[in-house]
């Protein structure tokens, strides 16, 4: 990370963490995810995703940890990888 980035904070929850710098978003999730997990990343998703405002933006994401999702969580994450 240059000088001159920009980082802002950690949005931590209990299965995932997630962060921005510059106009990368790095998250990391953890652990089994059903429907209140999925709708709630999703808000803190779109939180961040809208301080990159109108510029390219890409998402890194490190999921080795991450366990398994419900079939419900489907629909609320479809959104971001469409």
């Amino acid at each position: 990370m240059t000088s001159d980035s920009y980082q802002s904070e950690l949005i931590k929850n209990s299965h995932y963490t997630m962060w921005l710098e510059d106009n990368v978003i790095f998250i990391y999730s953890v652990g089994l995810w059903g429907k209140s997990t999925a709708e709630r990343f999703s808000q803190d998703f779109t939180s961040l995703r809208a301080r990159v405002n109108d510029r390219p933006w890409s998402v890194i994401s490190h999921s080795k940890d991450w366990v398994l999702g419900s079939p419900d969580i489907e629909p609320i994450l479809a959104i971001w990888v469409n």
